[in-house]
């Protein structure tokens, strides 16, 4: 590949990156004991922030569901609910 193709995807991805910091596209909130944050991983950066070590160890599992297997099921409640 190119060097100066590198070179400007990475001057764009640092941009992009730079910009994901800006207060205006970030959202943050605690999630309570029980609770799951569930999100379309291509389409969404997403990280977390530190936590209190006092208050216990933090729990954080991921999971892939097969978009197809997903949209399938979406269809069938549709259905299913009129």
């Amino acid at each position: 590949m190119e060097v100066g193709l590198m070179q400007g995807y990475h001057m764009t991805f640092r941009k992009f990156m730079a910009a994901t910091c800006d207060p205006a596209y970030v959202i943050n909130f605690k999630l309570n004991v029980g609770e799951v944050a569930v999100f379309d991983n291509r389409r969404i950066l997403h990280g977390r922030s530190a936590f209190d070590a006092s208050s216990g160890h933090p729990l954080l599992k991921g999971f892939y569901v097969d978009r197809g297997e997903f949209d399938s099921r979406i269809r069938l409640l549709k259905k299913a609910t009129g």
